[in-house]
């Protein structure tokens, strides 16, 4: 009986990510939802076939399927909210220092573990030609979880202030505008009085 309460953890664990996914992104993750498929289909194997040695097979089939369900779903999770905090900075462009000056000290500290978790996402690609990179779900979850949590506190802190967050750039770009305005029309009205000072001496 181990093998199936395995068996129902790794489905439980998979059902978890996949539902935690679908509520912070409201989207589904495509590929940890077809290997749940895949899982189902080795689960039903193992309740149809009858030689102990193929349950077992199938079974094990199931649960890696599960397994890589897990994976992809937090992995999954992971891009996504780092997708939206690089679409959050490429936004601010130059007047991303509102968003430091806003959240403080905290800024600085979301910046630092971002980049850890860039570094965790390279590691990510690189993982899928080498599944055995993480062959515990617990090691993978504990790695992971740490960069999807930064990646959500960053998201989370831009909502919180983002309607005065945005006033203040609305603000900034109108006094940008101004400023050239103001520049160019200096900088016409000297060439206006040069070129009128020459005609006049000549």
């Amino acid at each position: 009986m181990s093998g199936v309460r395995d068996l129902e953890e790794a489905y439980h664990e998979a059902e978890e990510a996949i539902r935690r996914v679908e509520v912070c992104t409201k989207k589904v993750p495509v590929p940890a939802v077809n290997e749940m498929r895949y899982a189902g289909y080795h689960a039903l194997r193992h309740l149809i076939v009858e030689e102990d040695g193929e349950k077992a097979r199938e079974r094990e089939k199931a649960i890696s399927h599960c397994h890589r369900a897990y994976y992809d779903a937090q992995s999954f999770l992971l891009l996504i909210l780092y997708s939206r905090v690089l679409n959050i900075r490429r936004g601010l462009g130059n007047h991303l220092h509102f968003f430091a000056e806003m959240t403080g000290e905290s800024y600085w500290e979301m910046k630092k573990r971002l980049v850890l978790a860039r570094r965790f996402i390279e590691g990510i690609e690189k993982s899928r030609s080498n599944p055995s990179r993480w062959e515990k779900r617990a090691e993978f979850f504990k790695q992971c979880e740490p960069h999807v949590q930064a990646c959500y506190e960053y998201v989370l802190a831009y909502e919180n202030i983002r309607e005065e967050l945005c006033c203040k750039v609305d603000e900034s770009k109108r006094r940008e505008r101004r400023d050239k305005v103001i520049l160019w029309s200096t900088i016409l009205a000297v060439l206006i009085a040069a070129v009128s000072l020459v005609v006049a001496l000549g």
